[in-house]
């Protein structure tokens, strides 16, 4: 399902996920990073970036974490953000 709303937002199909990679990445230095809580693992965070898709500004979010005695963040998941009213 991921790989369907990432190639409808960006045109980004799964042989070119190096493009996505470098995405997610960037977003993770130009986005709104926000500590979400901190759990047995270690601390979580919250970026949410925007991106030109192909047709419209879109949110990318990408949860992250740093596990406990560690200064390497991790990615955990990404998507896009529903806007509400968005079709």
């Amino acid at each position: 399902h991921k790989a369907k709303v990432f190639k409808k937002a960006f045109g980004i199909s799964i042989s070119e996920s190096n493009e996505l990679r470098k995405l997610v990445l960037e977003s993770g230095v130009l986005g709104n990073v926000t500590k979400q809580s901190k759990n047995n693992f270690g601390t979580l965070y919250r970026v949410e970036h925007n991106v030109q898709g192909i047709f419209q500004q879109e949110i990318l979010v990408s949860l992250w974490i740093i596990p406990n005695a560690e200064t390497q963040p991790y990615l955990t998941s990404a998507y896009i953000k529903t806007r509400k009213g968005k079709k």
